[in-house]
């Protein structure tokens, strides 16, 4: 039975429904004027709790500042002084490290700085003076002479000085070269600049060696030796009282070969044969003067020279390999002396860079002096252990061979083969074993 509903009714109905979802949405969306009065954020904080965020937000202001600070203080400090540049040649740059490297290079190519302290005072100046010989070499053979070293011509010569042949294989050549830069401490541009400071050294002596004139001139000297200033006094006295020069240098003269030459030194020019003692005054002095003694240290040894005759005299071919050398040194000096005069030469290794750096150098070395010790122990056993066999091999011959072939004992060096070829032959080596390294003092 269906109920009839009068539309009065109907209408209540939905009027009690919107009525009672009024209050639902009210409690679902606040007002806009509730939300602005109820505290919240900073302000919903009491003074207590401000206080605590305010000393929490300073302590962590406060560490990130000196975190900051010490930070710039290491960059500052350590690390902005190890890049920067202390030495400039006509705009190639060599810096602080770099430097540092080519110090530890040179100390393991020169025995003199492993053996005296006074010598490692001079490492850095030394390894300085040799980058600005090889940059000025590598910045201005060309444009002042035309003279390049191409990157095969490099590599050419790379492979010479590590010993890898020509036709060996580039991964052969690789492993060599990284073993190489190991040892030398070196990074590759460096190693490679100084391989093309090499060629261009070759070149630039060839150079000059075929500008050469055909004559230069040469002095002939009469020269006795001395070990103190009153023995060659006593000799010149003699001499200019009237006796004979050759007979008093065979009597008095310390010379090896004076007794077959009589004290007389065959013409040579300026700066290649003879000492520094008396280069200049073979080449300033009147022929056929006595001189007073002549040294270089107060500890002598001591020369009297007498100059026999001084003219232009036929290069030999003996002598275009000093000449050439002679006249590269002067060269080089000269493009030194024209580059710092236009400030193309700049030079900031001070005594503090070069202290700092020395003392940095000794105890990074520690390690590679250690691993060369290592090496040389196991080259000193290596050799010893060949030797040993060599010697077991020689005392236990193999048995006579047929007809009148002499036996040789295994091991043994063959006809016209040296026993380091034999020792090579049977997988061993003959190393030569360098002086026990010293470690530089601090600041010395």
């Amino acid at each position: 039975m269906t109920t009839q509903r009068k539309p009065g009714e109907a209408a209540g109905r939905a009027k009690a429904r919107g009525t009672a979802a009024a209050p639902q949405a009210a409690r679902g969306r606040a007002p806009d004027s509730a939300l602005r009065r109820r505290p919240g954020g900073w302000l919903a904080l009491d003074d207590e709790q401000r206080t605590r965020l305010l000393i929490i937000g300073g302590v962590v202001a406060i560490l990130a500042f000196v975190f900051g600070l010490v930070l710039f203080g290491y960059w500052y400090s350590v690390v902005r002084p190890r890049g920067r540049t202390v030495l400039e040649v006509d705009g190639a740059k060599v810096s602080y490290t770099a430097m540092k490297r080519r110090m530890g290079y040179e100390y393991f190519q020169n025995v003199r700085y492993q053996q005296s302290q006074n010598a490692i005072a001079q490492l850095p100046r030394d390894a300085y003076n040799k980058l600005v010989d090889e940059l000025t070499k590598v910045t201005q053979a060309e444009p002042r002479l035309g003279i390049t070293a191409s990157d095969d011509e490099v590599t050419k010569h790379l492979r010479d000085q590590i010993g890898v042949t020509q036709d060996a294989d580039a991964r052969v050549f690789a492993d060599a070269f990284r073993r190489t830069l190991d040892t030398s401490g070196l990074h590759e541009d460096e190693y490679r600049r100084m391989m093309k400071a090499e060629v261009l050294d070759d070149k630039i002596t060839e150079k000059f060696k075929a500008e050469l004139p055909l004559a230069v001139q040469q002095a002939k000297l009469e020269v006795i030796q001395t070990t103190t200033k009153d023995d060659a006094q006593k000799a010149a006295d003699r001499i200019k009282a009237g006796e004979d020069f050759a007979a008093v240098a065979k009597e008095v003269s310390k010379e090896s070969d004076v007794q077959t030459t009589g004290g007389v030194h065959d013409y040579a020019p300026k700066g290649t044969t003879f000492p520094k003692a008396y280069d200049d005054y073979a080449f300033t002095a009147p022929v056929g003067q006595v001189s007073d003694p002549l040294s270089t240290s107060d500890n002598g040894p001591f020369y009297i020279v007498r100059v026999v005759d001084r003219s232009d005299q036929p290069v030999q071919e003996s002598q275009k390999g000093q000449l050439a050398s002679q006249k590269l040194a002067e060269w080089l000096q000269q493009t030194k002396d024209d580059l710092q005069a236009h400030n193309k030469i700049i030079d900031k290794w001070d005594t503090k860079s070069q202290s700092d750096a020395l003392l940095a150098l000794s105890e990074e070395l520690q390690p590679r002096i250690r691993q060369r010790q290592q090496q040389q122990q196991q080259q000193q056993q290596a050799q010893a252990t060949a030797y040993a066999q060599l010697t077991a091999a020689a005392g236990t011959p193999r048995a006579t061979p047929p007809g009148d072939q002499t036996p040789v004992a295994e091991g043994t060096p063959a006809a016209g083969e040296t026993a380091p070829a034999a020792t090579a032959a049977a997988g061993g080596s003959t190393p030569s074993v360098p002086q026990q390294p010293v470690v530089p003092g601090n600041g010395q």
